[in-house]
């Protein structure tokens, strides 16, 4: 890319030398994808911040139900401690609980993505680029994200 750079660099020196109309440009190097993603990237930002608010008001709302389920259990706390039962066995039915509602969480939000991403290729077809290489797969769970 800096070989590229000052190859054009010369070149535009070379053009102001032999026309002066060229004086004062600056020429830039850009790579093709980011010309090519520029206004897709313009476009989903919006709506990757839409879905980020989206999931985490669906976080706080599951929280702020588990912990009304776990103050409504308080009784049953109590008791099972005046009996007896130790901290982990108290615990252990609301960590499975808590367990099957994010694995099953998990899985209906994989099944709805791989739904969408078939509805948003059906809807969109031909009109965003590179469209048929969309695919929801497991790096998708470990994304990091480029600036």
């Amino acid at each position: 890319m800096k070989q590229a750079q000052a190859e054009l660099n010369t070149l535009v020196a070379r053009e102001v030398q032999a026309d002066k109309d060229f004086a004062g440009i600056v020429p830039r190097l850009d790579p093709l994808m980011s010309f090519t993603n520029r206004d897709g990237e313009r476009l989903l930002m919006p709506v990757a911040g839409a879905v980020a608010l989206v999931f985490l008001i669906a976080c706080a709302n599951a929280a702020g139900l588990m912990l009304a389920r776990g103050l409504q259990r308080q009784h049953e706390y109590a008791l099972r401690a005046a009996l007896g039962a130790r901290p982990f066995q108290i615990c252990r039915p609301v960590l499975a609980e808590s367990l099957m509602l994010s694995l099953l969480g998990g899985v209906i939000g994989v099944a709805l993505s791989v739904w969408w991403v078939d509805v948003l290729k059906a809807v969109a077809g031909s009109s965003i680029p590179r469209l048929d290489q969309v695919r929801v797969g497991w790096p998708l769970g470990f994304f990091r994200w480029q600036a």
